[in-house]
């Protein structure tokens, strides 16, 4: 089967799909709609004419946006299997560049780590050489133009099946002056 003729296949299958989800939700706000339309009516506080068009109109919007989901959703589906399939496939092209290799090892990403291995009891308390404590007893390093504590004594936190975040670290930052500020305003 060519690509073109499977992705023809799978974006039909997006449509019908989402053809299906939209036709079988549920809508009690359009009965909950023409329940206050009749109660309403009931009480001559609109007339016959307003709550035919106020129908109207919400039953236009509810097949608008059923319209609009079966025409964008398998579109967007479709868009998503094929960056898919063209991110593999660029994958392999680059793997191809490096040449024949063996398959690489599994990286465990979050080795385990006995919390109790990593504290010394008998170090606990006293701080290690080149950290000096704050006013607070945190510890500072002196060389660091860094405000507060840049390293600590706590055991690192036990692992969890989380996965690991990744931090965004900045160094060197500079304050920088608007224009607005640089003009002499006198």
């Amino acid at each position: 089967m060519s690509s073109e003729t499977a992705s023809s296949g799978r974006s039909q299958i997006h449509a019908e799909l989402v053809a299906g989800l939209v036709d079988a939700r549920d809508d009690p706000a359009t009965a909950r709609f023409d329940a206050e339309l009749d109660s309403a009516l009931a009480r001559g506080t609109i007339t016959a004419d307003t709550a035919h068009r106020l129908r109207f109109w919400q039953r236009a919007s509810v097949r608008l946006l059923a319209d609009h989901a079966r025409s964008v959703l398998p579109a967007a589906l479709s868009a998503l299997d094929s960056s898919q399939r063209e991110t593999r496939q660029a994958v392999d092209d680059m793997a191809g560049t490096l040449g024949p290799q063996a398959e690489p090892a599994e990286v465990d990403p979050a080795p385990e780590v006995d919390p109790a291995a990593e504290v010394d009891p008998a170090a606990e308390g006293e701080p290690s050489a080149g950290v000096v404590s704050d006013d607070d007893g945190a510890p500072t390093n002196p060389e660091s133009d860094t405000p507060g504590p840049t390293s600590t004594t706590r055991a690192p936190a036990a692992p969890t099946l989380e996965p690991r975040r990744n931090r965004l670290i900045l160094a060197d930052l500079v304050t920088t002056v608007s224009d607005d500020v640089r003009t002499d305003r006198r």
